[in-house]
C-alpha cells in the first residue's frame, strides 16, 4: 500500500463514511484524552482499532445497503455501532470515548492526518 493509498483508506475508516458514529453517552462517559495533543501511543492504539473497524464497515455495510425498509437499516446501523464500541474495545488499549476524539479531532486537523497515515503506513510494512 503507497502512502497515497494508505491516507484515503484511512480518512474513509477513521471519518466512518457516515456509518459507524457511538452515541453521546459513550463518549461522555469514556472520553477521557484532552489537549491538543494525543501520545504516539493513543494514537498507535487508534490506527489498531481503525484497522478493526474498517473490517467492521466492510462486513456491515453490504447489509446495510441491503435493507428493504428505513427502519430495517436504522435497526442494523444501530447493530453495526454496538458492534463497532466491541470491536475498538477488544485487545486495544483505546477506549471507545478516546477513539471518538481521535476521529473527531483528525476531521479537522491535516497535521493529525498526517501522524496517523505515518503509524498506518509503518503498521502496513511490518505486516
Amino acid at each position: 500500500m503507497n502512502d497515497a493509498m494508505a491516507h484515503r483508506w484511512w480518512v474513509g475508516v477513521v471519518l466512518g463514511l457516515g456509518l459507524l458514529v457511538c452515541t453521546a453517552s459513550e463518549v461522555s462517559a469514556e472520553g477521557t484524552v484532552a489537549g491538543p495533543h494525543f501520545s504516539d501511543a493513543t494514537l498507535q492504539a487508534f490506527v489498531i482499532a481503525a484497522l478493526r473497524v474498517g473490517n467492521l464497515i466492510d462486513s456491515w455495510q453490504p447489509i446495510i445497503d441491503a435493507a428493504p425498509t428505513l427502519e430495517d437499516k436504522a435497526r442494523l446501523k444501530q447493530a453495526a455501532d454496538a458492534r463497532m464500541s466491541v470491536v475498538i474495545k477488544a485487545g486495544s488499549t483505546i477506549s471507545v470515548g478516546d477513539y471518538q476524539a481521535v476521529r473527531r479531532r483528525a476531521e479537522s486537523d491535516p497535521a493529525l492526518q498526517e501522524r496517523l497515515s505515518s503509524i498506518l503506513q509503518g503498521a502496513v510494512e511490518q505486516r
